[in-house]
């Protein structure tokens, strides 16, 4: 081994520079006992550290088998220790976590049971294989690290200090082993001891500010060894042994940590969840819970100012509309083709109203009165449509109360109307009052009103109000038929409309409507994709749960989709900080343990993966609970949901939600581990080690 004009300063360019090591010169044999003398930052032990390339020049050359190992890479140079040297430090560096046996073979590739064995023998430890580190003395743990070092048979031995902290006897019998062992390698020691080293050394260099005084250069043989380097990786039992040890550190923090990784990979599962509730599963899951085998799906023709418009109306569930489809029988063919209508030409206008509004504060509550109908009378829903007052001639009619509206103020309503206000009492919305009804009179001059929703070219969708109508009268027309048999005069009417849920103003327009039988599950999939999360498709609000339960579900999707997809991946993020925060700690807690890692000739791989596998664990844990949590948690957010809209189970586990949750923690802790690690890769050993104590 030569070393050339070999230099190391400290802070260089900076106030505080020191030159620990100026320009230094000197060669080494292949075996011998070399001592390198010096007080305190003389530089002693920074040359050490630049012999066993754990730390790294600022200047110089140090030949080993004619290569340079001050060019090689950090690959090369954790190949360098893992093949040719060993290290044995001042406060011997030895993992408390692990006993003497697993120390030991932590410098060994494979297990080795009798390399072990002999080497603790060597240092006479055997009896001590089983033991813990903080239960030996200081002499028995420098022994211990002279055996990790042994144990892989290198050629050279580099000892800081090896007998420092011990007492004279057993220093010389550290030193009277390391005398023995130099009979075969090189040992090279560095003491502040003169009197061991005129005892025991070969030869004796002196250093002091940096700069070598005195060299006795007892034997002028100098190395001539090939170096060969041979990359090793740490054994997988070894690995995992190393891995346990990183969070034996703050169990608290391990607990708390995992705690909000649980918490918020929960919200976060349930939010996405939501998020990507499916409005067309859900219609198809509660027709089949209904056991509900076909539908109706209506395209209407609206006559508007003498000119017709075209559109979609929207899925009817009732039994009216499935007989009205078998007269009037649309092809998918001809829905598509009303859904791929360009609209430019048109202003679609769909007239409806919200008398559910001064029923109930909430339009589901009305499924609170269905127990308390009365079996002979009509309750329908008001959700038909407007017929002009000139439309009833065709009808058999007559007054309850009041009379027919003259004005375009004035309405009149239909005795099916007032059986529910029967049930419901009358909210005032202007007011803000609620009144009971017990007779028709007890309408008269109340208001309602009722709203308008506009597209124009197909893209845009305006709700805006039409304003209040007063009530004027009550009309009896319960013993009409649905529609009429003749088709001029169902037409003329408009086909689709019920007019007992009607209500009769005195200008207003027609609606004209044409139907197709759809099978749940089968037809009904295509117009649901088409229309439904296009929102150009409205199932209509009809007095049966079914309709009440999908209606409610579609105003709820709508709702909260966005709010839910925005929850998520707020709490995606901050689930991403609490796993990058956990893993940088982690990481520096180990700081000391991947110094000692690197400096027995593993790369940064190995303290990579030393570290990623428990956190691995760890996110695994947190996704496994989460997996178990998360179904009950949507089993009481169901109910809640139900509390609130009357909904059955609209919150269902969704498996891509799940992988979303398990995938940013796992690719977090990878990521962040990754690059956490390599940021003390830029770090040598003994900056490592160094670090890891003052921490």
């Amino acid at each position: 081994m030569q070393i050339v004009n070999l230099t190391k300063v400290y802070n260089k360019g900076k106030e505080n520079e020191r030159v620990a090591l100026d320009n230094v010169s000197f060669n080494l044999p292949n075996k011998g006992l070399i001592f390198i003398l010096g007080k305190s930052g003389s530089g002693k032990s920074t040359l050490l550290n630049l012999l066993g390339a754990i730390d790294t020049p600022t200047s110089g050359k140090i030949i080993v088998g004619s290569k340079d190992i001050t060019l090689l890479n950090e690959k090369e140079k954790a190949d360098y220790r893992a093949s040719y040297c060993g290290f044995v430090f001042q406060d011997y560096n030895l993992i408390l976590e692990l006993n003497v046996w697993d120390n030991i073979a932590l410098n060994l590739e494979k297990y080795e049971e009798e390399k072990i064995n002999e080497v603790l023998d060597l240092v006479e430890l055997l009896e001590y294989k089983n033991s813990k580190i903080n239960e030996l003395s200081g002499g028995q743990a420098q022994r211990i690290s002279i055996a990790r070092a042994l144990v892989k048979n290198p050629k050279v031995i580099f000892l800081d200090e090896p007998t420092a902290a011990l007492d004279n006897e057993t220093g010389r019998e550290i030193l009277k082993l390391l005398k023995k062992l130099s009979l075969e390698r090189l040992i090279v020691v560095v003491s502040h001891n003169e009197e061991f080293a005129n005892i025991y050394s070969q030869r004796t260099i002196k250093l002091e500010k940096g700069k070598i005084i005195d060299d006795t250069e007892k034997t002028q043989e100098n190395s001539n060894d090939i170096l060969k380097l041979k990359r090793r990786r740490l054994s997988f039992k070894n690995m995992l042994m190393l891995s346990k040890t990183t969070l034996k550190g703050n169990k608290l923090r391990l607990t708390m940590t995992i705690i909000l990784l649980l918490l918020t990979s929960i919200v976060m599962i349930l939010s996405f969840n939501m998020a990507f509730y499916s409005v067309k599963d859900n219609v198809i899951k509660k027709l089949e819970e209904n056991n509900i085998e076909y539908t109706v799906c209506g395209r209407y023709q609206k006559y508007i100012a003498n000119n017709y418009d075209y559109g979609f109306s929207g899925l009817f569930l009732d039994d009216y509309h499935k007989m009205l489809a078998k007269r009037c029988y649309l092809t998918k063919e001809d829905i598509a083709n009303t859904f791929n209508m360009k609209y430019s030409m048109y202003y679609k206008k769909i007239v409806f109203y919200e008398m559910q509004d001064t029923m109930c504060e909430k339009r589901s509550d009305l499924l609170n009165y269905e127990n308390k109908k009365d079996p002979n009378k009509d309750y329908s829903s008001p959700v038909s449509g407007i017929l002009n007052v000139n439309n009833l001639d065709s009808f058999n009619y007559k007054m309850l109360t009041g009379r027919l509206p003259n004005k375009s103020d004035e309405i009149a309503i239909p005795n099916s109307f007032y059986n529910f206000y029967e049930l419901t009492g009358f909210r005032d919305l202007i007011h803000n009052k609620k009144y009971e009804i017990t007779k028709p009179e007890d309408l008269i001059g109340k208001q309602i009103n009722y709203t308008a929703n506009g597209t124009y070219n197909g893209d845009a969708r305006d709700v805006y109000k039409i304003g209040y109508k007063t009530i004027v009268g009550v009309v009896d027309i319960s013993e009409n038929d649905y529609y009429k048999e003749n088709e001029t005069n169902y037409s003329s009417v408009g086909s689709g409309i019920n007019v007992k849920d009607s209500l009769f103003v005195y200008d207003g327009d027609v609606s004209y409507y044409n139907c197709a039988i759809l099978k749940v599950n089968s037809e009904i999939q295509h117009i649901i994709e088409m229309g439904i999360d296009s929102k150009l498709l409205d199932v209509y609000y009809l007095d049966d749960p079914v309709s009440i339960e999908i209606y409610s579900s579609l105003d709820f999707s709508y709702e909260l989709k966005n709010i839910a997809l925005a929850l998520g991946i707020i709490l995606s993020i901050i689930t991403i900080l609490i796993a990058m925060y956990y893993v940088k700690n982690i990481v520096i807690a180990n700081t000391w343990n991947m110094g000692i890692i690197s400096s027995l000739g593993y790369t940064w791989v190995s303290n990579f993966l030393i570290v990623l596998i428990p956190l691995l664990v760890i996110g695994i844990c947190v996704g496994l609970l989460s997996a178990c949590m998360v179904p009950l948690a949507n089993y009481f957010l169901n109910i809640k949901l139900f509390n609130y809209t009357y909904l059955k189970n609209i919150i269902s586990n969704k498996f891509l939600a799940n992988i979303i949750g398990f995938g940013v923690i796992e690719v977090t802790l990878i990521i962040s581990c990754l690059l956490n690690v390599r940021i003390f890769k830029r770090k040598s050993s003994i900056e490592l080690i160094k670090s890891g104590k003052i921490k």
